[in-house]
């Protein structure tokens, strides 16, 4: 293989020639959390906020005493900090001084900082081969030190880092709007299903009717054993709606063995979920007719189409699906009957300002989906960027 001008061979592959191979260690001064003993936890005593894991400031406060023990260390602000139990890898700026805990440690660059955190950030994949352990994985503190990658003279560190910067730039500014429609969305949920917001043309009220009054309930089937890479059906389970009560793009198949499929419009809820509750009474729109059916432990409720908007409707469940986690029962798993989800009270308009609604929250969650696949392209040539800067396929000029 050719060597291209002024690169070279390295144990990391072919580098710019003016380029280093250099281990962490060498860049950068790497301090290991630990956390203090539960007693020094107290609300009432101020003290630094405890960082551990994954962008995880939990707001514990510690006595100011605790700061002379020995095993207690801190970071400053500006620091990069980096998971190092699972998952391994995650990095984040340190935002203030802060005490650090056990699965994070704090590195201090000794060169441009910036630089460093999109060279760690890139490299995060690599820390799962490197990790170990049975109960959780980690990486030691030698691990760290030990991490080789290529960096090149400081003024190109330094363009590199505001190159990416503007990036992460255009990143932050689409979450702020995909955030600012997200909470106007909770707003405008909040104010058309409590009435106090109404569109000029509806002035009726609203009648309370029972979920089982305006909805036909059905379980799904054991068909799990009829699972079929091949298959031409999608079979929904308690894995297809994320959530936000979207059905997700994927799903797995059977074959069509004369199946019950579910009807364009069918709202499908999840019956089951963990001890938590974060997914049960969550629904989801069936969109084309006779492509899906229905698993276990997942329900159909098909609308009567005269008194109500399925769109509406399931919106609507979403937005109070705090009821289903109350209700719902068992410990470590919670389980709806029929009763619970028959039971659900729903405060119904008319089926035209059912729709209005429907269709204003639906352009608004267009509109929030659209913001979201512009932001995961824009991620996307990131990464793509980050690897050909990063490993000096692209150069850039100083």
């Amino acid at each position: 293989m050719t060597i291209p001008k002024d690169y070279k061979h390295t144990e990391l592959g072919i580098l710019p020639e003016d380029w280093e191979v250099v281990r962490l260690g060498e860049v950068a001064k790497i301090v290991m959390g630990t956390s203090p003993k539960s007693k020094f936890y107290n609300q009432d005593f101020i003290g630094l906020p405890l960082i551990q894991g994954k962008n995880d400031t939990l707001g514990k406060q510690s006595f100011a005493t605790t700061y002379t023990q020995k095993s207690l260390r801190e970071c400053q602000e500006g620091d990069i900090l980096m998971s190092v139990r699972a998952p391994i890898g995650f990095v984040f700026w340190a935002s203030e001084k802060s005490s650090i805990g056990r699965g994070v440690c704090a590195i201090q660059a000794k060169q441009n900082r910036y630089f460093l955190f999109y060279t760690l950030d890139f490299l995060q994949n690599r820390w799962g081969k490197i990790g170990q352990g049975s109960t959780f994985t980690a990486i030691s503190k030698n691990d760290i030190l030990e991490l080789q990658f290529a960096i090149p003279p400081l003024a190109e560190q330094e363009k590199i880092a505001e190159i990416l910067s503007t990036w992460d730039t255009q990143i932050q500014n689409l979450e702020s709007l995909i955030t600012e429609k997200q909470n106007l969305k909770k707003a405008l949920m909040q104010s058309l299903f409590t009435q106090s917001l109404r569109f000029k043309e509806f002035s009726g009220d609203w009648k309370m009717v029972r979920l089982g009054e305006i909805t036909i309930y059905q379980n799904g089937e054991a068909l799990e054993k009829f699972i079929d890479k091949k298959g031409d059906l999608f079979l929904i389970t308690l894995d297809s709606i994320d959530i936000e009560g979207k059905l997700k793009p994927f799903h797995k198949k059977i074959k069509n063995n004369g199946n019950k499929t579910l009807k364009k419009g069918d709202i499908v809820m999840i019956l089951s979920d963990i001890a938590y509750g974060n997914f049960i009474g969550l629904t989801s729109i069936i969109p084309i007719s006779n492509l899906y059916v229905l698993n276990q432990r997942v329900g159909l409720l098909r609308a009567q189409e005269i008194k109500v908007d399925s769109l509406f409707l399931s919106i609507l469940i979403n937005f109070r699906q705090k009821y289903f986690k109350r209700v719902g029962q068992g410990t470590s798993q919670q389980n709806l009957k029929k009763a619970d989800i028959e039971n659900f009270p729903v405060l119904l308009p008319s089926i035209r300002e059912q729709k209005k609604i429907a269709d204003l929250l639906s352009t608004l969650n267009s509109e929030i989906e659209n913001l979201k696949s512009k932001q995961k392209v824009i991620i996307s040539q990131k990464k793509g960027l980050m690897q050909n800067l990063l490993n000096g396929k692209v150069r850039v000029e100083i």
